[in-house]
Parts: C-alpha cells; structure tokens; sequence
C-alpha cells in the first residue's frame, strides 16, 4: 500500500496586519497604529503565501509615514494602509509553478503581517546562508551581499567606503 501524502497546510482565511490610523506629527506612538484583520488568498500562478516570523522596524518608515519624499524609490503610507518593511518567515503555501515550497525560509519586503501573499520573485531563499534567518534584517548582510554578491570583491582588492555610507558602509569597512 502506497503511503498518503501529507495534507496541504490549512490556511487561515484571515490574517492580521498592522495599519497606519494617522500620520504622527511627531515620534510615532502606539495611538497611530492598529491591528487590524484582511483576508488571506490562497496563492495563485507565480505566487507564495509565507507566515513571517521577523521583521524590521527599519528608520526610513518614519520619513514614508511622513508623506511623499522627492527621490525616495518607496511608496508614502497613509491613514489605512498597510506598513512594511523587510521580513523573514516560511513558505506555507505556494502554487504549483512556484521554485519554493511550504517550509523554505525566505525574506522579503512585506513585514508588519503574519502572512504576506507576494509574487515568487519577491523572495529571495536564506535557507543556511547564516546561522540564524533573523540575520537577514541586519546591516551586516546587507553589507555582505553588497560587497560579495554585487561589487565582488575578493582577496587583495581595494575597496573605498564614503563616510556617507552609515552603518552598512561601516560594517563593509570592517568587512
């Protein structure tokens, strides 16, 4: 007798997220926030669904709190949207076409969520690349992928960080 194949997980049929309820005219405070819930689709073509574990309250949400800013490639959030941000989490749900299946870590932009419903190119694998996936979320691997994976650097080769470059210019310095 053949044995059965485990059971597709159950997704919920709602998810909470956390909502902007009014731009601060100062330092945000728990009265500009809300939990609210949304409902969660099951993923179509091309598409995963990922329970995020982490995510980072990184400092340039502030100035997109704030409205729209000339030059900054990230949509301005407004009263009722969604905020995000960088996350990490598992796959538990992906459609027949997608690379990623359910239990895969990844990271991605749509923190400030239990689940993110996002395209497959809008995650990028972590699976053992360091020890802890939550180290994702740091300037370190920010710095690290900067320097290996798009300047290529490699023994022997001189590299000029701009004091401009904050800390993830500071850790590639160290680097």
């Amino acid at each position: 007798m053949t044995p059965a194949l485990p059971a597709p997980p159950v997704l919920p049929a709602v998810t909470r997220e956390i909502r902007l309820v009014a731009t601060p005219p100062g330092l945000p405070a728990p009265e500009h926030f809300a939990v609210a819930e949304a409902p969660l689709p099951a993923p179509g073509p091309g598409q995963v669904v990922v329970r995020n574990s982490h995510f980072l309250v990184f400092p340039g949400l502030r100035t997109l709190i704030g409205g729209e800013v000339d030059g900054v490639p990230l949509p301005a959030l407004h009263a009722g949207d969604t905020l995000f941000g960088p996350a990490v989490g598992r796959v538990v749900a992906a459609a027949d076409d997608s690379p990623l299946r359910p239990g895969d870590t990844v990271s991605h932009l749509l923190g400030w969520r239990e689940h993110a419903l996002l395209p497959v190119t809008g995650c990028t694998p972590v699976d053992g690349v360091l020890p802890d996936p939550v180290a994702h979320l740091a300037q370190g691997s920010a710095a690290y992928g900067a320097l290996t994976r798009l300047a290529r650097v490699g023994p022997g080769d001189t590299v000029l960080v701009t004091g401009a470059a904050g800390a993830v210019g500071s850790l590639a310095g160290r680097i």
